[in-house]
């Protein structure tokens, strides 16, 4: 585990290992006073000698423009198959609009055909 901390950035990074398993978290919190921006970013990887899931997260929020803003993306990974979700999402308290942008994609193996299909 490595951790570190100062008055704007925190780090902090776990990492976990076996014989057949392994998992990484990363975190990084960022907080500038200048901007009155916060940014947290997240990583999570999990993996087994048949599967891998890795998740992504980034969340930004401005307290000057009060614009908040997600975003998420999701794999999964088993044998061949691939399945990868990509979500955004943004808010303006100042304008009241919400933007939504939704992404999915499959991959059933190396002779299949992918598939970007946006749902929002």
């Amino acid at each position: 585990m490595f951790l570190f901390c100062s008055s704007t950035v925190a780090l902090v990074l776990f990492q976990y290992s076996s014989t057949t398993r392994v998992l990484k978290v990363l975190v990084l919190f960022q907080y500038s006073s200048s901007t009155s921006v916060v940014t947290v970013f997240v990583l999570l990887q999990y993996s087994s000698s048949t599967k891998v899931v890795t998740v992504l997260d980034l969340l930004r929020y401005s307290n000057s423009t009060r614009v908040v803003t997600v975003l998420v993306l999701l794999q999964y990974s088993s044998l061949r198959r691939v399945v990868t979700v990509l979500v955004l999402l943004q808010y303006s308290s100042s304008t009241r609009v919400v933007t939504v942008l939704v992404l999915f994609q499959y991959s059933p193996g190396r002779n299949g055909h992918s598939a970007l299909i946006p749902l929002l």
